[in-house]
């Protein structure tokens, strides 16, 4: 169990499920038990299907580097046969679950996620440091899903505006990470912001990005599918939580690269985007059965 749960790397497939329940939760639509239940496994399965297989794709890469030598397959605990069948297992069980949400859109994204995850964006990553901003598009794609499962077109703006969130999150976030883990890049043979700027070039565009991705969030909470208070209160301090180190930069008194690793917390600001927009959907969906349950009005 514990080598499956590594495999598909369990925290970040369950990440990436929350993000599209949220997506679905917060379109307006009629009932969502099953659908909600099955797109949020269907997602989970997914994510961890593209997980195991970029760990056979990266074995070689991934046994070089400290931070995912540990992993299954780089270790030797798994072979890449074993990895690539679970990888199958769990794309076929993905797609008949997301196949259950009778949205053809949910199930087209879906593939489409796998293809461009595995099929582009992993083997980019070791040609250029830029392979982030067609990689950035995945983690963009799980609410869109959610969205659509639950009946929404996915040209509405409130969804538009929170996939742009997600994919704005993506890039500071993996440059972040490269920044922190600079030799593990570098012994495995991974091309890196750092290796193509000097150390104040890359905070600075990080820090540009980290704007943007404050921006954005302080958008969705005022244009985007939020309703609540709550909710909309929780977006606007996950924008702040990432602005603060940007604006003490921008005043000369930030942190500078390795710092900013620390201080922005880019993962923090998605948990605590992702908590909100969960809220936000069972706030809404669920309020007459929250009212009954506690007896406390909820406006």
């Amino acid at each position: 169990m514990y080598l499956l749960t590594r495999l598909i790397r369990f925290r970040l497939s369950a990440m990436v499920a929350a993000s599209a329940l949220a997506g679905y939760l917060l379109c307006p639509r009629d009932g969502y038990a099953a659908g909600a239940a099955a797109l949020t496994l269907g997602i989970f399965f997914l994510t961890g299907a593209c997980s195991a297989l970029n760990q056979v794709q990266e074995r070689a890469t991934d046994a070089l580097m400290e931070r995912t030598a540990s992993r299954p397959i780089p270790a030797g605990r798994l072979s890449p046969r074993a990895g690539l069948a679970a990888a199958g297992l769990l794309l076929v069980a993905a797609l008949l679950l997301l196949q259950t949400t009778r949205s053809l859109p949910a199930l087209a994204l879906g593939l489409f996620a796998v293809a461009w995850y595995n099929g582009l964006y992993t083997p980019l990553k070791k040609i250029t440091s830029a392979a982030i901003l067609p990689g950035a598009l995945c983690g963009a794609l799980p609410p869109v899903i959610g969205w659509a499962a639950a009946g929404g077109s996915v040209t509405d703006h409130r969804i538009a505006v929170l996939a742009g969130v997600f994919f704005l999150w993506q890039i500071p976030h993996f440059w972040l990470l490269a920044i922190r883990r600079s030799e593990d890049y570098r012994r495995a043979g991974l091309p890196t912001v750092a290796q193509t700027f000097t150390a104040a070039q890359t905070a600075r565009i990080t820090l540009v990005w980290i704007v943007a991705l404050a921006v954005g969030t302080f958008l969705l909470a005022a244009v985007g599918p939020l309703r609540q208070p709550l909710p909309r209160a929780l977006c606007a301090l996950a924008a702040a939580s990432v602005l603060w180190p940007a604006v003490g930069r921008c005043l000369g008194r930030g942190p500078g690269p390795s710092e900013l690793c620390l201080s922005a917390r880019p993962g923090r600001f998605m948990a605590l985007l992702v908590f909100a927009l969960l809220l936000e959907g069972l706030l809404t969906d669920y309020r007459p059965f929250l009212v009954s349950l506690t007896g406390i009005p909820i406006g």
